[in-house]
């Protein structure tokens, strides 16, 4: 697929692209992200000493295409912070999100190109940062529930703030600490959703609801209940692309969902012939 803007992509979401059980596939993934340069893949890990051993042989200096961050939510996983410093990368960030406690003290945002933060999200009560080495496992569950969240303070998120304006990298302000993501994205005085440049000079599809809304009503795109074949394939023409139903999960998927339908793989001849027919009533 052809993207006149470039798209970003979260990438191994639930899992880590680091976990030595990823060793077996990773090559492959590796090859999907060198041949889709129009989409740049947020690798996020909290295994950022393993990064160097799992580079693809033609990594260099980095992909163009792929930003490396590393998870740091209280001063105990600073360490990451130097881990991934050492990696070559043409974006490196931060993801201080759930922010747990301070961290401005110890941070250090040399060689980091973005910075992230916010806070916990998810049901339950909310609750102090704790951490024990006797009783570790209230710092994953402090209510020792399953489920509650950890209060961020705002004051730290503003230190962050500061902190990646002295450094002159892009500030993103996710949520407060709440049971719904993106909660009061504009508790820091405005909504910060910054990113760094995209790479090879295109620009950014758009993330935010007004503009996705806008770009919908203005699209010349028409609608048809043809919109793919498995011989052409599907070339996104323009933004507004991201509306298209065919990609979405709740219609199978996209492509595969087609191609498994077996019973259809004709129909572009029949169009063919239709269209043929057409041409030659409307010259008589």
């Amino acid at each position: 697929m052809r993207y006149q803007a470039q798209a970003r992509v979260f990438t191994c979401s639930i899992s880590d692209f680091f976990i030595k059980q990823a060793d077996p596939w990773r090559a492959s993934a590796w090859k999907v992200i060198r041949e889709t340069p129009s989409l740049t893949y947020l690798i996020l890990t909290k295994r950022p000493h393993r990064i160097l051993e799992c580079l693809p042989p033609d990594w260099g200096r980095g992909y163009p295409n792929v930003w490396l961050g590393t998870s740091v939510g209280c001063n105990l996983t600073m360490w990451r912070v130097d881990a991934l410093r050492k990696v070559p990368a043409c974006v490196r960030f931060i993801s201080a999100e759930p922010l747990l406690e301070d961290i401005s003290g110890k941070l250090n945002l040399d060689g980091i190109h973005w910075l992230i933060t916010g806070g916990e999200s998810g049901s339950g009560p909310h609750s102090e940062f704790v951490y024990s080495e006797k009783n570790w496992r209230l710092y994953f569950d402090p209510n020792k529930s399953g489920n509650g969240r950890r209060t961020m303070k705002l004051e730290w998120a503003r230190k962050l703030l500061d902190m990646s304006r002295a450094a002159k990298i892009p500030f993103y302000f996710k949520q407060v600490t709440s049971s719904q993501q993106h909660a009061n994205m504009s508790a820091l005085g405005q909504v910060y959703r910054e990113y760094p440049a995209p790479p090879t000079g295109r620009i950014w599809l758009p993330d935010d609801d007004e503009t996705k809304a806008k770009l919908k009503l203005a699209s010349p795109i028409s609608w048809t209940h043809w919109p793919w074949n498995p011989w052409k394939g599907c070339i996104k023409v323009g933004p507004e692309c991201m509306f298209c139903y065919i990609d979405r999960p709740s219609c199978g998927g996209g492509m595969f969902n087609i191609i498994e339908e077996t019973h259809s793989l004709n129909n572009p001849y029949k169009w063919a012939k239709q269209i043929t027919g057409m041409s030659l009533g409307a010259s008589k």
